[in-house]
């Protein structure tokens, strides 16, 4: 089955896919520049069934096309020192947190999880038994989420003694403001995951 999708980013973020089918999802930005559309704001998509995406832009272009399985982790980057696991808006900030590691010779693998549950076990097993050392980026609370389930993973398997560090917001009540404001005040924005990270995975 094929189906259309249109949304403003500002407005929506998040596209679920509730069937298998082709998706032609058309991504708009709220405002405009001359000819062109402020499009800097990730899109979420979630599918529930294997689906084929195509992301186009406001004009008509092509962005993307991709097929997404149901329960499928994506390795974005291939590494050997560090597995950097990612999901929804901090995939971008875990792929420049990785590319500023390769300026150290630090070598990242980031793995974008897509789904919570199902979660993709062997994916990340793989990645993390190669390099012993797990990042979890989150924009979400520390309970509940990515970092829960890595944390079950890693006693399920008897992982525990591999180095981790988890960044997600705390289980506590969030104040409002805007993301980037949250993000400083809680020390998730990627320039300060990477200068916290860069104390530990360089530590002599």
């Amino acid at each position: 089955m094929r189906h259309k999708i249109s949304f403003y980013r500002s407005n929506r973020r998040t596209c679920i896919l509730p069937d298998a089918g082709e998706y032609t999802i058309n991504v708009y930005a709220s405002n405009f520049i001359g000819n062109s559309a402020e499009a800097d704001t990730p899109v979420k998509v979630e599918a529930r069934a294997p689906s084929t995406v195509t992301f186009k832009d406001w004009d008509g272009t092509v962005l993307e096309t991709q097929t997404i399985r149901y329960g499928k982790a994506e390795v974005l980057k291939k590494g050997s020192d560090v597995t950097v696991l990612t999901i929804g808006n901090t995939v971008s900030k875990g792929m420049g947190i990785a590319s500023l590691f390769d300026q150290k010779n630090v070598s990242c693998e980031v793995i974008s999880c897509r789904f919570i549950k199902p979660f993709d076990t062997t994916t990340v097993l793989k990645s993390i038994k190669k390099t012993k050392r797990i990042v979890v980026i989150e924009d979400g609370t520390i309970l509940g989420g990515l970092s829960t389930i890595v944390k079950e993973l890693l006693i399920e398997y008897s992982l525990m003694n591999l180095e981790t560090y988890f960044y997600a917001y705390p289980d506590s009540f969030i104040k409002h403001g805007s993301i980037m404001d949250l993000e400083k005040k809680y020390h998730l924005d990627e320039e300060s995951i990477y200068r916290d990270l860069e104390k530990k995975l360089l530590k002599k």
